[in-house]
């Protein structure tokens, strides 16, 4: 990366003080690469103007369209702040603001004996993201690949996404602390930082404009898809998510709501709705060893 370099941060998990993860803030990147590949800014200032262009017609489901890239898709099209009615969005300084859509990716990598009998110990997470600014041709090419943080899997099983990309603690509650995470970034993003973009002329030089960013889309296989929205990775289960306190094996296991639920009695699947939730749900709590011996 050259002078792009931007140095990796340690954040330690909540209530730990051994266990981390490794953020390489996602702002800084974006700086580096306006600062240094005039190309990238060139193509993020310009992408900025066409989805804040008000002479945009909003989107019409019966018009023919043809789908070239993410950015002609419904998804796309009808986002707040990046769709074709969002407008522009306000600068500090001069002018209007500069947009950003980004792609999320997480994915699982083993860097050491993938096959023997270690398989998955040394195994490492992966959370990165791409910039739907740059064409197509070239935001997937390695040096345009924003690395966003990196930990050991088992620690990323151990505290869940919340804690590792949400950048919060493990009740759920935000961590002023992690300012470095993904999810801290992104916030940031949302509210608008400044950023400094190069002037073209022969004088050269740098103009300040406050920059936005938002995620457009994650894309995971199925096991990392679960590690990040905290779904069990495994089909056979018993607990759906991280989060739940009833069993998919148990006999009342249709709490809370609309389950799929295979009876214990051989008989066809059946699908059942159920009104007063509150009920159901202490209905379907799971109870400790002790008290399921003596039930």
């Amino acid at each position: 990366l050259g002078p792009r370099y931007v140095a990796p941060r340690r954040r330690m998990m909540p209530g730990s003080e051994s266990d981390c993860v490794w953020d390489i803030p996602l702002i800084e990147q974006l700086q580096a690469l306006i600062t240094f590949d005039r190309s990238a800014a060139a193509q993020i200032i310009d992408s900025s103007a066409d989805w804040s262009s008000t002479a945009a017609e909003p989107l019409d489901p019966t018009t023919p369209r043809t789908w070239s890239d993410i950015t002609d898709g419904d998804l796309f099209k009808n986002h707040p702040k990046l769709g074709t009615t969002s407008g522009a969005t306000p600068c500090e300084v001069s002018g209007s603001g500069v947009k950003t859509a980004w792609k999320i990716y997480y994915d699982d990598v083993e860097v050491s004996n993938p096959l023997g009998v270690a398989r998955g110990i040394h195994a490492i997470g992966a959370i990165y993201l791409s910039l739907i600014n740059l064409h197509p041709d070239t935001r997937s090419r390695l040096e345009y690949t924003f690395v966003a943080t990196i930990a050991l899997t088992s620690v990323i099983k151990k505290y869940g996404m919340l804690a590792v990309l949400a950048g919060a603690h493990l009740d759920g509650s935000l961590d002023d602390q992690a300012t470095t995470s993904l999810g801290a970034q992104m916030r940031a993003l949302n509210a608008g930082v400044k950023l400094l973009y190069p002037v073209n002329g022969a004088f050269g030089g740098a103009v300040q404009r406050t920059t936005y960013g938002w995620a457009l889309i994650a894309c995971a296989d199925f096991p990392a898809a679960a590690k990040m929205v905290g779904t069990s990775g495994s089909t056979s289960a018993k607990l759906p998510c991280r989060l739940c306190n009833w069993e998919r094996e148990s006999s009342v296991a249709w709490a809370p709501s609309s389950f799929l639920v295979r009876p214990r009695i051989a008989r066809r699947w059946t699908l059942r709705n159920l009104s007063n939730t509150d009920a159901a749900i202490a209905q379907a709590q799971m109870k400790s060893s002790a008290a399921a011996k003596a039930a």
